[in-house]
């Protein structure tokens, strides 16, 4: 035993286990299920009956005792009696080849099992087929599996610890993601199968930490010096029919509106920078219902900037709520600063432009949280727009210096096209081109067998790209899905367009 002991230290320090006996006993008998100790045997005087005990030792904290009653009929012996007497059933993955022999061992306690995955659609409830699968084994093994036609994957015979993870890569390369399939403890027992539903519904969503910024269209502004009025736009991603209203963190806001301002030199820390609005929740809080529920009961807070900290505001201690406040009006939020001494307190020099905003976080991804969607859009105070078209909605818009410079240019669009639960590239689908405000004819595009289309497209224009049902008859086809932006000057962007073939056949 000091022999198998000393030939065991080398792998206690590999493993970290403090076990160098056993480590030593399983490479020195790999094979062996641990070692037993006999007593000495007791027989009646005639010898036809006998007594005697042993202890099986499959590891630390590993072993179990019985006590033996037999009896003699000619020349052959039998067990009578099996007397169980101490056991200690603790057996650890690392001594695999252990074996506990004790009368509650269980059946299937080391049995290799077979594994398998049924990939279903979170969303379809439909079986995921020839969908390529990566795998992960905390043994380091790696490698990459196809479901058949039943939609399932079969990961032969597992070994008797461990865990197994998997994950989907996303249709939409572009900007490489996948989705999470889950971890998997392995263990001894049965073959099994495992459901693994997938949301593909991640792929178009921001990843943890991104922060989306779009422009906002059709904000308005008006300062007099009796009231003050900044109408948001009607829709936006942040509205209340676009995201669940349930709470993903505690006491976070989940919806935050803001218009800010710039004040003169000198005035910082004493007169306020914005209006704030914002939406707490806590698990499990609001429901679906209307904006005028949502923020029904919140402050609308003047905010002043922190001189004495790092990037902060506080509000303004002389609030007044019941002249500051912020109200629905025609399904539209409204910020309303009413009288005199209101407005020359929150503005005792009105801005020439203010900068609206809006936030809001989405549902939880993954296991890493909530991302967030950001609107802006900076208009003229006091001008009057109109939401007849996209050209008057931006009539009031106050451009940046950058934006006033640069001269309209080309601006390359590639639009990727997803099925409505994000599963698949839409492949050769006929996308409409649309332009609003150049009045150019429509074009049609097909994403081809790649599932993506490429447009030039001239800035600013206000641009609308309709999924186009496969119909017969070309000027009546129905649309599968929609996406609208405009175009201002920039970079190249990529966008997503959710199609839903069940609108064809409405």
């Amino acid at each position: 035993m000091a022999k198998v002991e000393r030939r065991g230290v080398p792998y206690e320090r590999i493993t970290g286990m403090a076990s160098p006996f056993w480590l030593g006993f399983i490479h020195m008998y790999p094979n062996a299920w641990g070692m037993v100790g006999l007593s000495r045997v007791a027989f009646n005087i005639e010898g036809t009956r006998a007594l005697v005990y042993s202890n099986h030792q499959c590891g630390p904290d590993c072993d179990n005792g019985d006590t033996w009653y037999l009896a003699r009929s000619g020349d052959a012996w039998r067990i009578v009696e099996r007397i169980p007497s101490g056991t200690r059933n603790h057996w650890h993955p690392i001594f695999s080849t252990l074996r506990y022999v004790g009368l509650d061992a269980g059946r299937y306690a080391y049995r290799h099992r077979s594994a398998q995955a049924i990939l279903t659609n979170a969303v379809t409830g439909r079986r995921l087929t020839q969908l390529r699968v990566s795998t992960f084994r905390s043994t380091g093994k790696s490698q990459v599996l196809v479901s058949d036609a039943a939609g399932v994957i079969r990961f032969g015979k597992m070994p008797l610890d461990g865990v197994i993870t998997m994950t989907v890569g996303c249709p939409d390369r572009s900007l490489p993601d996948s989705v999470f399939g889950g971890h998997y403890l392995i263990n001894p027992g049965l073959d099994t199968a495992v459901n693994v539903r997938l949301d593909f519904r991640q792929c178009f969503r921001p990843r943890p930490g991104d922060t989306v910024q779009r422009t906002l269209s059709g904000a308005q502004a008006f300062i007099s010096e009796n009231e003050a009025r900044f109408v948001f736009p009607l829709r936006g991603p942040t509205y209340i029919r676009d995201l669940p209203l349930k709470g993903a963190h505690a006491g976070s806001p989940e919806h935050m509106w803001d218009v800010s301002w710039d004040i003169p030199a000198g005035k910082d820390g004493i007169d306020p920078i914005s209006l704030w609005l914002a939406r707490d929740w806590t698990p499990g809080g609001p429901r679906k219902g209307s904006l005028a529920e949502l923020i029904a009961g919140q402050l609308l807070e003047p905010m002043i900037n922190c001189t004495t900290c790092d990037m902060a505001v506080f509000s303004d201690p002389r609030k007044d709520p019941k002249n500051v406040y912020a109200t629905v009006e025609g399904g539209r939020l409204v910020f309303r600063v009413r009288g005199r001494e209101a407005v020359g307190r929150i503005f005792p020099t009105p801005p020439m432009t203010v900068t609206f905003s809006t936030r809001a976080r989405q549902v939880a991804m993954r296991e890493y949280g909530p991302g967030d969607i950001e609107e802006t859009q900076t208009v003229i105070v006091n001008c009057r727009s109109s939401d007849s078209s996209a050209a008057l909605r931006r009539r009031c818009d106050a451009s940046s210096g950058d934006q006033v410079q640069r001269p309209p240019s080309a601006r390359r669009v590639q639009v990727i096209a997803l099925s409505y639960d994000g599963s698949s590239l839409m492949r050769n689908l006929d996308v409409r081109v649309r332009s609003e405000d150049r009045k150019v004819p429509p074009v049609v595009k097909s994403t081809g067998g790649i599932g993506k289309l490429s447009t030039s497209q001239t800035a600013p224009d206000s641009v609308t790209f309709d999924a186009l049902c496969a119909t017969s008859r070309a000027s009546q086809r129905k649309v599968s899905g929609r996406i609208s932006m405009y175009i201002a000057p920039g970079a190249d962007t990529t966008l997503q367009l959710l199609v839903d073939p069940r609108m064809c056949s409405r």
